[in-house]
């Protein structure tokens, strides 16, 4: 299978595609463990409760 590049799937960014180009050599729990990682960044840089959090009112 061809890599995923931007001149091949114009609608994703290079880092979008280099984590398309990852995630298919990861095995899924790796997979998962590196999306939460990408979460809890997301989560810190906007520098938010996480919804997991929060609690129910």
């Amino acid at each position: 299978m061809e890599d995923v590049t931007p001149q091949n799937t114009p609608n994703l960014s290079e880092n979008e595609c280099a984590l398309v180009n990852l995630f298919r050599i990861l095995q899924p729990e790796s997979a998962k463990f590196v999306l939460n990682l990408m979460f809890l960044r997301v989560q810190q840089e906007k520098n938010e409760t996480p919804a997991a959090a929060v609690p129910e009112s």
